[in-house]
């Protein structure tokens, strides 16, 4: 990521906004046919979501009709306890997707309410969470906004004060403040999310840095508004927009450095697009060559180009790693051709998930479909001439991938206990990263051994070191890009391993991947099974292990630097190849 763009790591969906949005998810993949689901009012506030949400064919309804049918899913900012009890009424089944923290709020408030207290709500008169609050207030309630509305209130006996949870940190805290000077019975509840505190006090910090702050969200989303307004409060020229395309991108390209954050309800991929939005345009306002490398890179890596020099590179460190010779340079470039096949063919497949993870990538698939899609059948026809000439066991290798590669989306493979019935690939949970990986250290790994000619069965275990070495680097890829690509792929409805295991449970089973292939290639060279060349290539996985960390600790928001980093990964092991058969 470019230092002259700074991202704030606590940009993105919270808690609560990623559990209403799970939860509106499943029980669109759970519905039966012709099941109604709605939700009373925007279940978050951002507009891209909702209009994704309106696709799977989840409105939102703001009044209550005289009759309910199907599910309706509370918004996570919550409602008044009354409008909840006449959806049910009416006939909705209720489903309940409001925050923890407003839940925790509406309690306080109904405890105390219910004791005689008057509650101060301190929030904004028409926000949904707020007139949610006041509902379980009732007649002792009473909404704030300003220290001037505060300072007119009667003196209560005994009152409770409580923030709505997006709040102005600083604002709260002068509440706080008069209470303990003129009111020392109130009682104050600190009830501002700790999401919001975090964003708040790192905006602060990171609007100090830049020369302006760009605030992504909804616009009306409160907790979106505050940042800005606390990105203001340092002096800092600040922005709110809702996607890029609000984005005065000559201008902000001429600054020297800015900063990005967004509210609890942006996903990811918003936030992605105005920052390689960001970065094209200050790419744009340098040197010419510069501006042609950028994009001579993007078109490599969008392409998928730069992963078929990959698959050349890696299968010629195979060859050094398991000491096969001679070098068939035919096998290196079918395995080029047969992994830019497989990557476009599954691109497209793709796109679906690509409109959240990746809207530019996925315009230009949409775009060029048939182009892309006729490339990949060319480039696969070709991988298996060159199979061919090789021999007829590496042709039928290349040609099962192959056929299988195109039959992803088809409903062609049963598996007992494991599908009902039969299924596409694609269908098959968490199946894509296993069967990539597997094509990989195939084609990288097993045809360089069979292709020799007369098999050398005492290199069996050294190829057997290859193909877990390839398999295991694709596979720990694949990971990497889910855990980036998580949010879009669960609103696509692709379940991918990490959407299986969780976030941060994907992400220790890639770093335990890593860590077991260095101390594997360690093992194999120093028993012997494989090459020294093992020694050197244990540094690959380390080196992606470290960025991998400084990339997750920085912010998890993909950019162009980091795409190309990951995927030029393997050009490493090519370069080591060259060092280890030179030196």
């Amino acid at each position: 990521m470019s230092e002259k763009i700074k991202i704030a790591k606590t940009a993105g969906f919270c808690m609560g906004v990623r559990r209403a949005v799970e939860i509106a998810l499943e029980e669109a993949s759970l519905r039966q046919k012709n099941e109604s689901i709605k939700t009373f009012g925007p279940l978050i506030h951002n507009p891209q979501v909702l209009d994704l949400l309106e696709e799977k064919d989840i409105p939102s309804i703001e009044n209550i009709p005289e009759k309910g049918e199907g599910t309706i899913i509370i918004r996570a900012h919550g409602v008044p306890p009354e409008v909840k009890h006449k959806l049910k009424d009416v006939g909705f089944k209720i489903l309940d997707a409001t925050c923890p923290r407003v839940i925790k709020v509406q309690a306080i408030i109904k405890k105390h309410s219910a004791l005689g207290y008057n509650v101060i709500i301190v929030g904004d008169h028409d926000h949904a969470e707020v007139i949610g609050l006041a509902g379980y207030a009732g007649e002792k309630g009473i909404v704030i906004n300003s220290m001037e509305e505060f300072e007119n209130l009667p003196v209560y006996e005994k009152a409770i004060i409580v923030a709505q949870t997006t709040q102005n940190t600083k604002f709260y805290d002068e509440i706080q403040k008069r209470v303990k000077e003129r009111h020392l019975s109130y009682k104050v509840f600190n009830t501002i999310c700790d999401s919001t505190e975090k964003r708040q006090e790192e905006i602060k910090k990171i609007a100090k840095e830049v020369d302006a702050v760009i605030v992504v969200g909804g616009k009306t989303s409160g907790n979106t508004k505050r940042l800005k307004e606390v990105a203001l409060q340092q002096g800092t020229e600040s922005f709110h927009i809702e996607s890029e395309k609000e984005l005065d991108s000559e201008y902000i390209a001429s600054l020297d450095k800015v900063g990005i954050t967004a509210g609890a309800s942006t996903p990811n991929w918003v936030i992605s697009q105005v920052y390689k939005n960001i970065e094209t345009a200050k790419l744009k306002q340098k040197k010419s060559r510069l501006l042609a490398f950028f994009f001579i890179l993007k078109f490599l890596l969008r392409t998928n180009i730069l992963l078929g020099i990959g698959a050349a590179s890696i299968t010629f460190g195979s060859y050094c790693l398991a000491g096969l010779s001679p070098v068939d340079i035919r096998v290196i470039i079918a395995a080029s051709f047969y992994i830019f096949s497989i990557h476009a063919i599954n691109n497209i497949a793709l796109i679906k998930s690509d409109r959240f993870n990746d809207p530019e990538k996925a315009r230009l698939y949409e775009k060029n479909k048939i182009f892309i899609g006729l490339s990949a059948v060319i480039s696969g026809v070709i991988g298996l001439m060159i199979g061919y000439s090789i021999g007829i066991l590496p042709f039928l290798l290349i040609f099962f991938m192959f056929i299988s590669g195109l039959c992803y989306k088809m409903p062609v493979f049963y598996i007992p206990r494991i599908t009902k019935g039969f299924q596409s690939l694609d269908k098959i949970n968490g199946a894509k990263a296993f069967v990539i990986a597997g094509a990989w250290g195939v084609i990288a790994a097993v045809i360089p051994f069979i292709a020799i000619g007369e098999i050398d069965f005492s290199k069996i275990f050294s190829v057997a070191v290859s193909f877990i070495f390839i398999s295991s680097m694709v596979f720990a890829r694949s990971i990497w890009f889910d855990i980036l690509a998580i949010q879009g792929n669960k609103i696509a409805g692709e379940i991918t391993i990490p959407i299986l295991m969780g976030e941060e449970k994907a992400y220790r089973l890639l770093i335990y991947i890593l860590l077991f292939v260095a101390l594997f290639l360690i093992l194999a060279s120093v028993s012997g099974i494989s090459t020294s060349f093992g020694y050197i290539l244990a540094i690959y996985p380390a080196i992606f292990l470290s960025f991998i960390v400084f990339d997750r600790r920085k912010t998890l928001q993909p950019d162009f630097f980091a795409d190309v980093i990951t995927e030029s990964m393997f050009l490493i092991v090519g370069f080591f190849a060259i060092l280890w058969k030179v030196f």
